[in-house]
């Protein structure tokens, strides 16, 4: 998705007064999917668009492309007049050549709609062919390096908002200005009470990681509070965004300029004994690490980064499109495994001792692999696994890459 439409979406959702978390909440998606749209770094699909237009009160066309500019939905809005603003046309008004600009200028001064008629061509100073097109390249090359500076302070002025609203709403999270656990190489070490940011346990129910370039660590500490540190001071505006609202203390990559390609490493240390309700991993081309964290729910998406997470898990739901994830869960009764890979790896690893599982799949060009002793049929690009008693329900959708369902 270009970069206008993605400010559109933007200057629509804060014309409306909505927080990410409640247009999410809207239509149904996550805040990070949201989050996603305003950077331009993925594109809602068209059930979504048609969400947004409608409660925004506009064409999709308007809601993409229009010219006019992102204003709050009616309260009731009637079609019928929406209908009729759109074709609203402006009628011409006929001059005479000597008397045209006067009435021209008179017609805009009471603001009434004016159709501007071309001067009439003169037979002398006529530009080459050569000449026009000089003069429009370089019209060209400066309107381009003109909108591309607008658009960088436009994305500059967003990012700065956003992250002013998540520290508006962080409660809860102690940032320590000047205080980073930083290793030499300008990433974060362990930490632990140490590092720049801290919160308290008791009030974290879903844990949410959205990174975009580096490393993620996430694992157990002799600690008593909840503590995170990106190597960068917190006063910084290069630094972490955070929030901690309605039990979720959510984390993102942010750099200055809006570039996520930039790696920066991420080092996240729990309470030993702390158990999450939810632990919600997203990394681009970031490579995320899971030390034997206990949640009851891990949802994990990679690009083309690689997830590898080990802990107790109760339900799993995995994304991968061409990176690489590795998941190991040691619950006895793990409830449901959705997986979608495209083009990149997954690995669901179970317990030996599980009393079974149902597999349904669907796999295109991609293959889906167990070490199990599960029975399977296959009817064209469908498959069923099934073994044991089919206890834990696995829904996989598999285009190119490949799905191993294997025991730890």
């Amino acid at each position: 998705m270009n970069i206008e439409t993605a400010k559109r979406l933007y200057e629509y959702r804060k014309a409306n007064g909505y927080s990410q978390e409640e247009l999410a909440a809207k239509i149904g998606v996550s805040r990070q999917a949201i989050s996603k749209w305003e950077r331009s770094e993925s594109s809602p699909d068209t059930e979504n668009l048609i969400a947004l237009a409608k409660l925004y009160g506009v064409t999709l066309d308007t809601l993409l492309m229009g010219e006019a500019e992102p204003s709050a939905a009616p309260k009731e809005p009637e079609k019928a007049e929406a209908d009729a603003q759109e074709k609203e046309e402006p009628q011409e008004q006929p001059a005479e050549s000597g008397e045209q600009n006067a009435s021209q200028n008179g017609a805009a001064a009471h603001g009434a709609p004016v159709t501007y008629y071309p001067a009439a061509e003169s037979g002398r100073g006529k530009l080459s062919k050569k000449a026009k097109i000089t003069i429009a390249a370089i019209t060209g090359v400066a309107v381009f390096i003109i909108a591309a500076s607008l658009i960088g302070f436009n994305i500059y002025d967003e990012i700065s908002e956003e992250r002013a609203e998540r520290l508006h709403n962080s409660a809860g999270v102690t940032a320590s200005s000047g205080q980073s656990s930083a290793s030499q190489d300008g990433g974060a070490q362990s930490g632990g009470a140490e590092a720049a940011y801290t919160a308290d346990p008791s009030a974290v129910k879903k844990l949410s990681i959205d990174w975009g370039a580096g490393s993620v660590d996430i694992r157990y500490y002799d600690g008593d509070v909840i503590s995170f540190d990106d190597g960068i001071d917190p006063a910084s505006s290069d630094a972490l965004v955070y929030r901690l609202q309605g039990g979720e203390l959510d984390i993102d990559f942010c750099r200055r300029d809006g570039i996520r390609s930039d790696e920066k490493s991420l080092v996240v240390n729990i309470p030993n004994g702390v158990s999450l309700a939810e632990l919600d991993i997203e990394a681009g081309s970031g490579s995320i690490t899971v030390n034997g964290i206990t949640a009851t729910k891990l949802d994990a998406v990679t690009a083309s980064g690689a997830i590898t997470a080990a802990g107790s898990f109760s339900e799993i739901d995995i994304e991968t499109q061409s990176g690489r994830a590795d998941i190991s869960t040691t619950a006895q009764q793990i409830r449901k495994i959705d997986a979608e890979v495209s083009s990149g790896s997954a690995v669901i690893r179970l317990p030996q001792s599980i009393s079974g599982f149902y597999a349904e799949y669907e796999a295109r060009s991609g293959k889906v692999r167990t070490d199990f002793d599960a029975r399977e049929t296959v009817s064209g690009s469908h498959g069923i696994l099934s073994y044991g008693d089919s206890s834990t329900q696995i829904d996989a959708e598999v285009l190119s890459g490949d799905l191993l369902i294997t025991h730890n």
